[in-house]
């Protein structure tokens, strides 16, 4: 299996391209896919190391994802002004963080045994 941008977005929950772009997806697939390669065991399987490629791809992707939100003030300009959008909710990020950086170290740790935390 060759882990996918719809994949990533299918963990993370984020299907809107306009939420997340492709390319920062695709981006941070390349970073996991990197750091996999350079950490599995030759002993590692396939199906394991593409686990761990997608969760660290999860992770840093919705690390990108949770700094656009937090730096990006919601709205449009209309006419050359800014129209905030009323009502918006405010995500709290960092418990979906952790819990994805918590799942991107335990499928590190399967295609390398007794290796620490890694991100």
């Amino acid at each position: 299996m060759v882990v996918t941008v719809d994949q990533i977005r299918t963990v993370l929950n984020l299907m809107d391209s306009d939420e997340l772009a492709d390319s920062v997806i695709e981006l941070n697939l390349v970073r996991a896919q990197t750091k996999v390669d350079a950490v599995a065991r030759y002993t590692a399987t396939e199906a394991l190391k593409d686990d761990a490629i997608l969760s660290l791809a999860a992770f840093y992707s919705y690390q990108s994802h949770a700094d656009r939100i937090k730096h990006q003030l919601p709205g449009h300009f209309v006419e050359g002004r800014w129209t905030p959008i009323a009502g918006v909710k405010v995500r709290d990020t960092t418990s979906k963080l952790n819990s994805l950086r918590n799942d991107a170290n335990e499928a590190l740790k399967l295609v390398r045994p007794r290796i620490g935390r890694i991100v």
